[in-house]
């Protein structure tokens, strides 16, 4: 996106033939231009988009004209303010995504869209005045108006695309998994009730399939793993784990539904990444220290703390390799110090992680973390496998998302959440959908290489995989080897 200052001293029509003769007008544009310059005074300024004059605006002195990038999450909305002219990042919003009370995880929501047509509509509204919430919200930040913002690049999984543009995606949760549209789409932002410039765009980045989404190809271009010549492996851990695996000759990526536990949902005392969730556990001389985020009081357990005290159990010997608590009758020297964390909960063992607290981890909580764990343990197992790759030739691993960035890895390895022999090259990577996002705001030759991807990369279906039913029973262990 570029801007153009024009003089409007002489007629439009010679101004657009001679001044500005490769760009070509909408339209719309034409019919309402002699009223935007009669409006204007002697110069004007002309915002471009892809080859096309999209608006006539009063004279800017300063080129400021802006962008927001948006990753739209199961459970939580980023959303990035740029200056276009300079691509420089202006403000940065997150909320949690407000279709969740309608389920955690993307199946229940879409059954909830299926009880009426206005249902539909509302789960479609919902995530419409989050987005300008936060667009109110940033540009309060940085002190400019909504009508100064003309581009926002959007990705996230098929299904909240769907719910985005108000398309049915009742054939999302269903075999064959047919999703209505994989493509690029863009609209004006009236289209979808976005209040930025109306002679602005929306552009939704291209999904691979039902369960691969655009935050996923986001994911690959900011990693940069399609550009490279060594083969790496990108995880978004989260409701639905995406997993990608190649180089730049060939990507392969599949989704496992590893539900939702891993954002704090399904869990007793469980909640997500928010202030005063215990976001870390460690073990220490016969006393259980965590921390919370922002050093908050504590509310409840978020995936990375539940990761950290499963993993302390399992070291501890508070948890066999089925995933079941011992009783106070099986304790060792080794873990007696740990005793008075040991209790019982609807009368089923549970670990206790202050005598303060009322935040306990129950049996039925490890084996939702369980369940989630295998997927994904199980799914890159699969893709590694189906893929024709191994594990020895994988160089580099990828944690995206904002779970990966607070995760332990040490105690993933632990859970066999990640495979042992991965140690040593794996990091986190923060939000890579949301950074794939903003590249594609900031450049379009950034949105051309996410089509590219879109046929480029092969998926996989785990659920007709008979390997991935064997991996995934056989990960349902632990198997820690101290």
């Amino acid at each position: 996106m570029q801007s153009l200052h024009l003089s409007t001293k002489s007629s439009y029509p010679v101004l657009m033939n001679k001044e500005i003769k490769t760009y070509q007008p909408s339209l719309e544009l034409l019919r309402s231009l002699p009223e935007q310059i009669n409006s204007c005074n002697d110069t004007v300024t002309a915002i471009i988009e892809d080859g096309e004059i999209i608006s006539i605006e009063q004279y800017k002195p300063d080129d400021s004209f802006y962008g927001v990038a948006v990753d739209i999450g199961t459970t939580t909305i980023a959303t990035y303010l740029y200056d276009l002219s300079t691509g420089k990042a202006i403000s940065t919003y997150s909320l949690l995504n407000p279709q969740s009370k309608f389920g955690a995880d993307v199946i229940t929501r879409i059954d909830h869209t299926l009880k009426s047509n206005d249902s539909k509509l509302e789960i479609h509204e919902l995530i419409i005045n989050a987005l300008n919430q936060a667009v109110t919200k940033m540009c309060l930040d940085a002190g400019i108006n909504s009508d100064e913002i003309y581009l926002m690049t959007i990705v996230g999984n098929t299904t909240m695309l769907h719910f985005l543009m108000a398309l049915d995606a009742r054939n999302i949760a269903m075999s064959p998994f047919i999703p209505v549209t994989t493509l690029i789409n863009k609209f004006k932002p009236s289209e979808l009730g976005i209040e930025i410039n109306n002679s602005g765009k929306l552009v939704i980045l291209p999904s691979i399939s039902a369960y691969i989404g655009a935050d996923t190809v986001g994911a690959i271009i900011s990693s940069g793993m399609d550009r490279k010549k060594t083969t790496t492996l990108l995880i978004d851990i989260g409701t639905n784990g995406e997993i990608v695996l190649g180089n730049k000759d060939a990507l392969y990526t599949c989704s496992t539904a590893a539900g939702p536990a891993f954002e704090g949902a399904n869990i007793k005392y469980g909640c997500g990444g928010i202030s005063g969730a215990i976001s870390s556990v460690r073990f220490e001389n016969g006393v259980i220290n965590y921390s919370t985020i922002n050093d908050a009081k504590a509310i409840g357990i978020c995936g990375s703390g539940l990761i950290d005290v499963v993993a302390e159990m399992i070291k501890y010997g508070f948890i066999d390799e089925t995933g079941r608590i011992i009783s106070e009758e099986e304790l060792t020297e080794y873990n007696l110090q740990y005793k008075k964390y040991l209790h019982h909960l609807d009368g089923l063992p549970a670990f206790k992680l202050d005598d303060a607290l009322n935040i306990c981890i129950t049996q039925n909580d490890i084996r939702e973390l369980q369940n989630a764990k295998a997927a994904i343990a199980a799914g890159i197992e699969t893709l590694i496998s189906e893929s024709g790759n191994s594990i020895e030739n994988i160089k580099e691993v990828y944690l995206a998302g904002g779970f990966g960035s607070f995760l332990n890895i040490q105690n993933a390895l632990i859970l066999g959440l990640l495979p042992n022999a991965l140690n040593g090259r794996i990091k986190a990577i923060g939000n890579a959908a949301g950074a794939g996002a903003v590249l594609a705001l900031l450049s379009k030759s950034q949105i051309a290489r996410t089509q590219t991807l879109k046929y480029k990369t092969k998926y996989l279906e785990l659920s007709s995989s008979l390997n991935f039913v064997t991996s995934y029973t056989d990960n349902m262990f632990f198997n820690y080897d101290a």
